[in-house]
């Protein structure tokens, strides 16, 4: 048997697989930096990209709750515009009342009766004065009950007083007025 040597043969092909290991182990962190450097930029951009997105989401919600506070303070001034047309329409509604009172009183007041005081609150009307007899504060209670304007009278008070020999009662009533005429029984068929 010939001896060959071939040692020299396996030490160079030792040598060939440790370089080409070592080659493939560069390769593979290359490889491996490369692919984490790519994996952090895309991360990097992802997260940019939603960054941007949470700031225009935030400039819109700013612009939202801007306009929400427009409508409220529309809103708010719409409210306030409703009250003071409320309150003209009650005014409008309500400003002959004054007028038709006095004509009224005027028309239901009879001779032999005196008025002294008059107290609007609302719609009650107060009346105080003096009458020369219960008769003439009984005609003055039928005219009021004939009234479109007037209603509900009720007496309060009559008190009988003798002043400088002239016999006089005193009295107080209270009487409902209407904004609008109520119907009377002449005006129905």
């Amino acid at each position: 048997m010939a001896h060959i040597n071939l040692l020299p043969w396996r030490e160079t092909r030792r040598q060939q697989l440790k370089r080409r290991y070592l080659g493939l182990l560069l390769v593979s962190v290359l490889a491996a930096v490369v692919l984490v450097v790519a994996v952090e930029q895309v991360l990097s951009a992802l997260v940019a990209s939603q960054q941007q997105r949470n700031q225009f989401l935030q400039q819109q919600i700013g612009e939202v709750e801007r306009r929400i506070a427009e409508v409220a303070e529309v809103q708010r001034q719409s409210d306030a515009l409703h009250q003071r047309l409320d309150l003209i329409v009650d005014l409008q509604r309500h400003r002959s009342v004054p007028v038709h009172l006095m004509s009224e009183l005027h028309r239901v007041v009879v001779p032999g009766v005196y008025l002294t005081e008059l107290m609007l609150q609302g719609s009650t009307l107060r009346l105080s004065g003096f009458c020369e007899s219960n008769n003439h504060l009984a005609n003055l209670l039928r005219q009021v009950d004939a009234s479109p304007w007037l209603f509900n009278a009720r007496v309060q008070e009559i008190v009988a007083s003798r002043q400088q020999s002239l016999r006089q009662h005193r009295f107080s009533l209270s009487m409902s007025l209407s904004a609008q005429p109520r119907p009377t029984e002449e005006a129905t068929p």
